[in-house]
């Protein structure tokens, strides 16, 4: 039989069905299309299940009989005692409701020492439903878990293929989303099915399992992460998120069952529900560790933001692994559009987007750099410009030889400590004359005469009545 004769015959939801599977109540067989076939031995297991389930047997119970561990006399025994005390207790519960009626009391003239109950009866236990009550928890649970796997992400992409993962266009930031997204499947279907909890969920003090304690199925917790994606947070996009997470909230607010809930789920907070979040012990350390986590994504992916903005290759250096740092620094730093030229081997440029723009003093193509070397390892670089332009020109290249520093030395760009840093300022204040530094092992020259112009800030304006004349040169050379 299929599933659906089965929920015919029986009138069990399918997700009992395959719930009382998943509890080895039931052992349906595969066929060669890998869909269940129940027997005649299935179906009667089921309909006993549901004559005792009316009678409130619990699955532990019913899983006792049927291995023999119980016998139904006594379980039948002891459920008629439970069931006539608790006639007894409606019973007496009945006669004071109709005796306060009689009394037409109010709230302010009720006097609970008139109506003394048996000593037997007492208040049901208050324990608050965790599917209503915390929704805020949860929130903030699932953010830490998908900007942890947004983190994890992004590092793989820093740390495997230096990309600049901080300047991205709107949809490569979507792309990324739904990446960050599909990983958060994997590991929260993981975690619910082998741990009963996630990263977040633990931060938070929460537990997701069945009523009975154990933990989902694979395909369970799969389905379950998967509706929450969809119906409770809209693909995490912006309008359509924002909209989605409001109505989660408004559906707890109301006590309304969440569309993506399992059959027989159950959260807890090792309180039952009974004490409020602000009032459990320990509340103001996970709170705590939900900022501190944060900040760590923050420090962590400037850290390996860091990492990804530095040259790739370090140490003496052949003129293509001179080339390859410098396209690449070029390249992080132009994120997300890209430079108008490749730097090649042999110092010339390839023009990358035909449609650039590039501001030249020469006009055309960028100045060759010229690369020395020796045993196939670099050891110079150089450039000079020349010009009688009438107009107004960059006072210095400061971003090429910044590129050309930071490239052959191996430096990171962002740290300002940067030895590379350091001479990059000084080049920014210098004014006609020669210069030369040096900076591990490698004499930085630069000499700059210009005649005719007036420098405000990054550019040169011709001076009215006089020749233009610009000449400057640039090389690191080894020591």
């Amino acid at each position: 039989m299929t599933i659906k004769e089965i929920e015919t015959i029986t009138g069990l939801p399918r997700a009992n069905v395959r719930f009382y599977e998943a509890q080895g109540l039931i052992h349906p067989s595969r066929g060669d299309n890998g869909y269940r076939d129940y027997s005649q031995d299935d179906l009667a297991v089921l309909e006993k299940i549901k004559l005792l389930r009316q009678l409130d047997c619990s699955l532990e119970e019913i899983r006792a009989l049927q291995t023999g561990e119980l016998s139904l006399d006594y379980l039948l025994e002891r459920r008629l005692t439970e069931l006539m005390k608790h006639q007894s207790d409606t019973e007496q519960a009945i006669r004071l409701c109709r005796q306060l009626q009689a009394d037409r009391v109010d709230w302010m003239g009720l006097d609970p020492g008139r109506y003394p109950l048996s000593p037997d009866i007492c208040p049901p236990e208050e324990v608050s439903d965790l599917r209503f009550s915390c929704p805020w928890r949860r929130f903030w649970a699932r953010t830490v878990d998908f900007g942890l796997c947004f983190f994890l992400w992004n590092a793989a992409l820093a740390l495997m293929f230096r990309a600049n993962i901080l300047s991205r266009t709107g949809l490569e930031n979507c792309f990324h989303t739904f990446a960050a997204m599909g990983l958060e499947l994997a590991m929260e279907t993981l975690c619910l099915h082998f741990l009963g909890s996630t990263p977040g969920k633990w931060i938070m003090g929460l537990r997701l399992t069945r009523s009975d304690g154990s933990f989902f199925s694979l395909p369970d917790a799969c389905q379950r992460t998967l509706g929450v994606m969809v119906k409770g947070e809209g693909f995490r996009l912006p309008l359509v998120g924002g909209i989605t997470n409001i109505l989660s909230y408004l559906r707890c607010r109301h006590r309304v069952e969440q569309p993506w809930a399992l059959e027989d789920e159950a959260w807890s907070d090792g309180t039952n529900g009974k004490v409020p979040f602000w009032e459990q012990k320990g509340h103001a350390l996970r709170v705590a560790g939900l900022v501190g986590t944060y900040l760590a994504f923050i420090g962590l992916t400037m850290a390996v933001e860091l990492f990804a903005a530095g040259p790739r290759y370090h140490g003496p250096l052949t003129p293509q692994q001179l080339a390859d740092n410098y396209n690449h620094l070029s390249f992080f730093d132009a994120a997300p559009e890209s430079p108008a030229y490749r730097l090649q081997a042999d110092g010339s440029w390839v023009q990358t987007d035909p449609n650039a723009f590039v501001f030249n003093v020469f006009g055309g193509d960028p100045v060759p750099i010229s690369i020395q070397s020796q045993d196939g390892l670099v050891t110079g670089i150089s450039f000079s410009l020349n010009t009688q332009d009438e107009d107004s020109i960059p006072a210095i290249p400061l971003l090429k030889i910044n590129y050309l520093l930071h490239a052959l030395l191996g430096h990171r760009s962002f740290l300002s400590s940067s030895p590379a840093t350091q001479v990059l300022r000084e080049l920014n204040q210098a004014e006609n004359g020669h210069y030369t530094w040096e900076v591990d092992g490698w004499q930085v020259t630069y000499d700059l005469e210009a005649q005719g112009y007036i420098r405000a800030d990054d550019l040169l304006f011709p001076k009215d009545g006089q020749t233009q004349s610009f000449q400057l040169s640039f090389s690191i050379q080894a020591l």
